[in-house]
């Protein structure tokens, strides 16, 4: 297994809230495949950006997973509970290789014992890999079709058997999000402060499902029902989630994947720094 941490400093987005991030660790997944496809989510990628903007607020920056095999989504070692409680926070970048159940509750006992999750999300139906699960489905934990047999709705405010970020209090839907100028912003929440205006490019949409302790904090435009960022807390730990996997791309892949830039539209960095130090 490689832990992979880039040292390489840039300058840095200025973030207005004022968290204490010197020595936070940030761990970035990258065992589930995050470069399937036409995807480069990670933090020598797409996100090499964000990883670079997290260290200039004092942050350890570290990947569990490696690259060596980019397109052919073959993956590491599982993530367990044990690698986790080394860090603060936790970003999940759109997975495509299904969490194991032994991983979903090492995850969830993670943020229940103090940590931080960001679960990054992306539309229905990229399933980058081909294998049958897509990221609203890995993060839900089960399919639309699974969804149907079990009678399953993402709408409704029950815990179901297979549901993973359900038991958080909010689900990734079937759904599409496409909204380049978004403004509606909860007030007074730490990751909106200085906010003025984010975007989704074919995104999806979350359904905050009003039970727990979970927050609408960003919407898209056509409905507030229809949320682009929630954040929540879950016993001692604290959780956030957002629709669109590409909004934090700096447009950097490996050859051949066509990624756009929408790391430096308009305060979208802004809210990928004032969400990492919340979650801290």
């Amino acid at each position: 297994m490689l832990i992979l941490s880039m040292l390489t400093v840039f300058p840095s987005v200025q973030s207005t809230y004022a968290g204490d991030c010197v020595g936070v660790k940030v761990l970035f997944d990258n065992a589930h495949a995050e470069t399937a496809g036409n995807a480069d989510w990670t933090i020598e990628g797409g996100y090499s950006d964000f990883a670079d903007a997290l260290r200039q607020e004092s942050m350890i920056v570290e990947q569990w997973g490696n690259t060596e095999c980019r397109r052919c989504g073959e993956d590491d070692d599982y993530i367990t509970y044990d690698i986790l409680q080394q860090y603060d926070v936790y970003v999940i970048p759109e997975p495509n290789k299904n969490f194991t159940p032994r991983e979903r509750v090492a995850i969830l006992r993670f943020i229940k014992d103090g940590g931080g999750v960001f679960f990054i999300g992306n539309h229905w139906g990229s399933d980058r890999d081909n294998d049958g699960w897509d990221n609203v489905e890995i993060f839900n934990g089960f399919t639309q079709w699974m969804a149907v047999d079990y009678g399953y709705d993402v709408d409704k405010p029950y815990i179901y058997e297979k549901d993973f970020v359900g038991r958080l209090g909010f689900r990734f839907t079937f759904e599409g999000g496409d909204d380049a100028h978004i403004t509606n912003f909860m007030q007074g929440h730490p990751i909106t402060e200085g906010l003025e205006v984010v975007g989704a490019w074919v995104g999806g949409v979350i359904r905050n499902l009003e039970f727990g302790n979970v927050n609408t904090v960003i919407w898209y435009t056509s409905s507030e029902k229809d949320a682009y960022l929630v954040a929540g807390f879950y016993y001692d730990g604290r959780f956030a989630a957002i629709a669109d996997s590409g909004v934090f791309s700096d447009g950097t892949g490996a050859e051949g994947d066509k990624l756009h830039d929408g790391w430096n539209y308009g305060s979208i960095a802004l809210m990928g720094i004032n969400t990492i130090k919340w979650l801290a």
